[in-house]
């Protein structure tokens, strides 16, 4: 989930799309392995040996924080803490901004052409400050922070990831195929994580997403040859 999850993350695809040049985003993704690699281990080794320097937490997702606690000094602890909230900040900053101007922009724009950058603007902070709403009511019904970062990146990303390799390496499908693609990986998530709950509702929320691409720009194809239109992909 990770992995498939971070591939088509808001903060990965908005730096390679923002990048000058195709060779600057790919040199640029490719830099970054290794970096991300020794970040994301730190937080790894230190679950794996809380476990054995500080046995007996009941809760696993306190055994950072103790861990920390019995190592640091007071000082440390204060720095250790403050940095743990500015990266919490930092990411929620940057998903509710970039949640909000999604909405904003692809939603509700459209519907109102021709009005002025005021509105605009304030049409981005009302959509900014309701996702704020939501996701606080989203935090207040969680239980975990697990749990929270858990379906933050299984939502919806396999319908993404599949219409998004599909388009980088192929031209099968179309709009209504990307379309129906998206709602199936919703929807199959929704259902196999929170009503069937099943032990594997990411990876069956990406075959359904694929099956449905697959079949969806078959039909999609064969409709465009009959009708002799061109195929909406090209």
């Amino acid at each position: 989930m990770p992995i498939f999850g971070s591939l088509v993350a808001q903060e990965l695809v908005s730096r390679v799309i923002a990048a000058r040049s195709p060779e600057v985003a790919r040199n640029a993704s490719l830099l970054a392995v290794p970096f991300y690699l020794i970040v994301g281990v730190i937080p790894v080794v230190v679950g794996l040996l809380g476990s054995v320097v500080t046995p007996g937490i009941a809760d696993p997702e306190h055994v950072l924080p103790t861990t920390a606690a019995r190592y640091f000094s007071p000082a440390l602890m204060v720095v250790f803490q403050g940095s743990i909230v500015a990266a919490i900040l930092s990411t929620v900053d940057t998903t509710l901004i970039a949640s909000g101007s999604l909405v904003a922009h692809n939603l509700y724009l459209p519907l109102r052409p021709g009005i002025s950058e005021r509105h605009k603007v304030l049409a981005n902070r009302i959509s900014v400050a309701s996702f704020g709403v939501i996701a606080y009511g989203l935090a207040l019904s969680s239980d975990s922070v697990y749990e929270l970062v858990e379906a933050a990146s299984a939502f919806g990303s396999a319908g993404i990831l599949v219409c998004t390799l599909s388009g980088m390496f192929s031209n099968f499908g179309g709009e209504k195929t990307a379309i129906a693609t998206l709602l199936t990986g919703v929807g199959v998530y929704a259902v196999q994580a929170h009503l069937v709950r099943s032990s594997h509702p990411f990876l069956s929320s990406i075959a359904s997403a694929l099956a449905v691409y697959a079949i969806g720009s078959l039909f999609e194809g064969k409709i465009s040859e009959s009708t002799g239109a061109p195929d909406a992909a090209q």
